[in-house]
């Protein structure tokens, strides 16, 4: 009796050892789960809303960097000399490239000081939404995403020029930055471009309107005339 009653109870101490490794699979099996929704659910809206924090920062850094070089700098006002005929007329227009150079210069390094500036970006994620429930996104806890940009300003010149009517034209500078920022978060690392264009300068030259139009195919100018003369 002695000896049945100890094998009985070493036997009911086996049967718990059987059965412990489904504790660290199960454990195994729900990281992997998360992992892959996380991986293939997260990802595009993470990576839609990097780019959306990404690009909004970019354009504030040049729209800043645009607004306070071209509204406080004195420079803005030396581009464009305007040389008048004793009488009061146009004689001459033309641009100050030096002038144009400070303020491509100085814009480009505001620019990147705004850019530093916004580097580092919370973007709250909801996180029903990242899983796939588009229909409940504004219920449930969001997700604190740190989303950084690196990146960098640059700039250049246009001179745009055309024709408005008879013996007229606009000319027209512009000054384009374009800002290149690489977003850096968990799952997501992509590429975003921002580009502005503000004139600096422009100057419309008008001459005189003739009285008489040739055209090509007939042989003198063309006159009014009224009906039935």
């Amino acid at each position: 009796m002695l000896g049945k009653g100890f094998q009985s109870s070493r036997s009911r101490s086996r049967k718990p050892l059987r059965y412990s490794w489904l504790v660290p699979v199960g454990l195994a099996a729900s990281l992997f789960v998360v992992l892959y929704l996380l991986t293939n659910r997260a990802r595009p809206a993470l990576a839609a809303g990097a780019r959306a924090l990404a690009t909004r920062a970019a354009s504030e850094a040049l729209n800043a960097a645009v607004t306070e070089e071209l509204t406080q700098s004195s420079e803005a006002s030396r581009i464009l000399h305007i040389d008048e005929a004793p009488g009061g007329t146009l004689r001459m227009a033309h641009f100050d490239f030096a002038s144009v150079t400070r303020v491509q210069s100085a814009t480009v390094a505001e620019a990147n000081v705004y850019l530093d500036q916004l580097a580092h970006q919370t973007l709250h994620l909801p996180v029903v939404q990242t899983l796939g429930g588009a229909l409940f996104s504004s219920f449930g806890p969001t997700l604190p995403v740190r989303v950084y940009t690196l990146g960098s300003v640059h700039s250049s010149i246009h001179l745009d020029t055309q024709a408005t009517g008879i013996n007229q034209t606009v000319h027209a500078l512009y000054l384009v930055v374009t800002a290149e920022v690489q977003v850096i978060a968990p799952l997501v690392a992509a590429p975003v471009t921002v580009r502005s264009e503000v004139p600096l300068a422009y100057v419309v030259l008008s001459g005189d309107v003739p009285h008489t139009y040739i055209g090509g195919s007939l042989p003198g100018p063309i006159s009014p005339h009224k009906d039935g003369n």
